[in-house]
Parts: structure tokens; sequence; C-alpha cells
């Protein structure tokens, strides 16, 4: 059986987002989960991913698979 992929246009400022989760600062962390939290209406239950794609300046691309 097939899941869901989900694809998400993301902005970072900081470039965080591309790096893998053992180098993100404690505060940024701290922050993509809030937002996941608020965008998805739980906390996520892993960490953030750390295989998105660069797009171009500050924009990534991630995609989830349920």
């Amino acid at each position: 059986m097939f899941g869901q992929i989900l694809f998400y246009i993301v902005y970072d400022s900081s470039d965080e987002l591309a790096k893998p989760n053992a180098l993100r600062s404690a505060a940024w962390s701290a922050r993509a989960q809030k937002s996941y939290t608020a965008a998805f209406g739980y906390p996520a239950d892993t960490t953030i991913p750390d295989d998105a794609d660069h797009l171009f300046g500050h924009y990534y691309v991630v995609a989830l698979v349920w």
C-alpha cells in the first residue's frame, strides 16, 4: 500500500534546516518544534527532517512520507 507524500516549501533565514540535526542550535530546534505543532496540531514525534533540498536563497523543499 502506498503512503502519502507531502512536499513543503520552507523558508529558513538561518539555513539551519540544511544542517544535520546534531548541528542545529537548541533555539532553532525549539522554534521548529513550535512551528510544527502550530501547523499540525500536535508535537512532532521525531526530530525535524534533515534531508531538505535547497531551492534558492533561504528556500528549501522537504518531503514527508506517511
